[in-house]
Parts: structure tokens; C-alpha cells; sequence
């Protein structure tokens, strides 16, 4: 098992993301808004966050569109939803392939940088653990600051 610092050596069939969405009014509508501009091929940047120093650790790619959680409807699993039904699912996920470990970009390397001042994961009480990046932004992480981990 690896840790925000040093995850085991790839390939990988599965990485995990997980985070806690809080003080949003409504987090199911906001990651419903972002899943929905997700597709196929899409860029992710791979972030480590609630850790020691977070921070830009890898690149991944969206690797499917989105489909139900089949769980929210197993009144046997954990994550068993009453509410949900199949012509209406409430959970929905969206694949993400791992593509390559990069160097550490921390927050503060993130700051220095003001092509990346309106990057949303820098605001102030930022609490989503899934942001748009614009296409600017993109370019100037991945040719920029990750150029020398490739």
C-alpha cells in the first residue's frame, strides 16, 4: 500500500481517489456540474490533498463516460441508496486512468506562478476535491512545471 509520498512502483490497474466534500450547499449538484464536462481523454491532474504538503503529484486521463453506481442499488452493500433507482441514479461514476508519477508541485510552487492566480484549487477555503482547470492553465502545469519530470 503506498502513501501521499511514496506510492508503490506502477503500472496500475486501479488508483483510488478519495475526499471528503463539506460546506457545500449542494455537493451532489456540484460534482453532477463537473462530471458532466468530463470526457473520454480528458486531462486530470492528479492531486494529493489533506496530507502533509498537497500538491500536484501525477497525471491521469478520463477513461470512460459517466455510468450508474451499481452498489447504490445492492440493498446488501455499504453504499446502498433507498432513494435510488435505476431510471434515476444518484451516485454516478467516471473512470479515471493513472498515465505517470510526477515530481511534487507543491501549493506554494502553484502560488509563485500568476498564469495559475485564478487556478480554483488556490482559493481560500477551497473544499472540492474536483476543480476545472482551464486549457491556459493546463498547458502551463504540464509544459511548465512538469516538463522536467516527464
Amino acid at each position: 500500500m503506498g502513501s501521499a509520498y511514496e506510492p508503490p512502483a506502477g503500472p496500475f490497474d486501479l488508483v483510488c481517489l478519495t475526499d471528503v466534500l463539506e460546506h457545500l450547499e449542494d455537493p451532489r449538484g456540484c460534482l453532477r456540474a463537473l462530471r458532466d464536462q468530463m470526457a473520454p481523454g480528458d486531462g486530470v491532474l492528479f492531486y494529493h490533498s489533506s496530507c502533509a504538503e498537497p500538491g500536484i503529484a501525477g497525471l491521469a486521463e478520463v477513461a470512460s463516460p459517466p455510468y450508474p453506481d451499481a452498489t447504490q442499488f445492492d440493498p446488501q452493500s455499504k453504499y446502498h441508496d433507498p432513494a435510488a433507482r435505476p431510471e434515476a441514479p444518484r451516485w454516478i461514476h467516471v473512470d479515471i486512468r493513472a498515465l505517470r508519477k510526477t515530481r511534487l508541485v507543491g501549493i506554494a510552487e502553484l502560488r509563485q506562478h500568476p498564469e495559475l492566480e485564478d487556478l480554483l484549487i488556490l482559493r481560500r477555503g477551497n473544499r472540492l476535491s474536483i476543480t476545472p482547470v482551464t486549457a491556459a492553465q493546463w498547458r502551463f502545469i504540464t509544459a511548465r512545471l512538469l516538463k522536467a519530470s516527464a
